[in-house]
């Protein structure tokens, strides 16, 4: 077993060798400098992420996925700003900025992806983890996102510098049960903890985030600590016993009830999707280890089992038609191409042209399932448009309207919207 300062010290001196990485380092201390400073503007933040052209394109497909949008589009830097605030923008960037060197190993399918899972996984859930606790408590919670990148910025890189490490680590975890924590204390003697601690120190990261890390009794160092206690167990598929008890745990810890937990594991595996489509890093997707307790109805589960048995595209696009037609009861549905042009109807006929700068454009623009807008047909009513592909994949929509009941049920049209986008991806 390799010492513990033996490997701080080698990777130490690989992140100095490195001079994209601590380039990177640097614009994270760049952003936290102009939102820490009492006198820091928005367009100082603005001007700063414009330099990275590369950064402004993730960003605005970021803010503009499904969690963070608020309104419409968001087209520039300053719009976005505005909409999320200085602080969520700042936070988002550093992260941003800081998976940027990984993505093009991320498209090899090694270890690494597995580490970068993880490492998005447990961002995502400190993110959402934060937010919940915050409103449920009625506590300002600064903590998100990019403390959850840096809690697990130590064993990322000790996946990219040392992989040899981090395959021994994961051999331990699925050979004797260990978590990943346990694997590579066993292995190198480090924490994972500490690898994160001296990886913020080596390239002057934020000191409030090491004072965080080396905390244990702070409201942010327990949502960061089951973020990944929860992301490790997901990615290692435990069983539903003990994950089950981890909610458990983890509701007490954070004063929630484990219901509110369940609920915001069960968001994940859409979130982790969506937010690998917006920042354009092709991940497999995420075990659903754990679902909502809502049992999405045996129709659903017939188009899922028809996409997994690789029926042709056309084929999910038509049934899913059918199913806004026979089991939502919309009266019409209409497919469109990515010019808007008419392709195929099912029920009653459109008798018109779509009317310009409907729904439909924001749908198209922004690749999200869209409930509500300027109505696409002058006798639409309690409509709602699938994308058929997120974001910027979106290439075609489904129009349904004219539905009997007033109140569609959004997580079916989501669930929906969700085989249309991975169907699109694989054909």
């Amino acid at each position: 077993m390799e010492e513990a300062e033996n490997i701080i010290t080698k990777l130490q001196t690989a992140l100095k060798k490195e001079g994209d990485f601590p380039a990177s380092a640097k614009i994270v201390q760049e952003i936290q400098q102009i939102v820490n400073d009492p006198n820091g503007s928005s367009r100082e933040l603005a001007n700063l992420i414009l330099k990275e052209p590369s950064l402004t394109t993730r960003l605005l497909h970021l803010v503009n996925s499904s969690y963070y949008k608020r309104t419409g589009t968001i087209t520039t830097i300053s719009g976005a700003i505005l909409q999320l605030g200085l602080k969520q923008i700042s936070e988002l960037c550093s992260g941003l900025v800081l998976l940027q060197k990984f993505i093009p190993l991320a498209r090899r399918n090694t270890e690494f992806t597995d580490a970068l899972k993880r490492f998005i996984c447990t961002a995502l859930l400190s993110s959402v983890l934060s937010t919940v606790s915050a409103k449920e408590n009625s506590k300002q919670i600064e903590e998100g996102y990019l403390a959850g990148c840096f809690s697990a910025l130590g064993t990322l890189l000790l996946a990219y510098y040392f992989p040899e490490i981090y395959s021994a680590a994961i051999k331990r975890v699925n050979t004797q049960k260990e978590t990943l924590s346990a694997a590579i204390f066993s292995i190198t003697g480090l924490s994972t903890e500490t690898l994160s601690i001296e990886v913020l120190k080596a390239l002057e990261l934020p000191e409030n985030y090491v004072t965080l890390l080396n905390t244990e009794n702070s409201e942010g160092a327990a949502i960061i600590h089951s973020a990944n206690t929860v992301s490790n167990a997901i990615m290692d598929m435990v069983s539903e016993e003990e994950f089950l008890k981890l909610v458990s745990e983890v509701a007490t810890k954070l004063e929630l009830s484990e219901e509110i937990i369940k609920e915001t594991i069960a968001t994940l595996p859409s979130l982790f999707r969506e937010h690998c489509l917006a920042l354009d890093i092709p991940l497999p997707d995420l075990p659903e280890i754990f679902t909502s307790d809502t049992e999405l109805p045996d129709y659903i589960k017939e188009i899922e089992a028809s996409f997994e048995a690789m029926e042709p595209h056309t084929a999910i696009v038509t049934a899913v038609m059918e199913a806004l037609i026979m089991k939502l009861n919309y009266k019409r549905v209409v497919l469109f191409d990515n010019t808007l042009q008419l392709k195929m109807q099912l029920g009653e006929k459109a008798i018109s042209l779509p009317k310009p700068n409907s729904a439909l454009n924001e749908a198209l623009q922004s690749g999200k399932v869209i409930f509500e807008g300027k109505a696409p047909f002058d006798d639409s009513e309690n409509f709602v448009i699938l994308p058929i592909g997120f974001n910027q994949s979106c290439n075609a929509l489904i129009l349904a309207d004219k539905a009997i009941a007033q109140d569609p049920p959004k997580n079916e049209i989501q669930a929906l919207a969700e085989i249309l986008d991975r169907s699109n991806r694989q054909k």
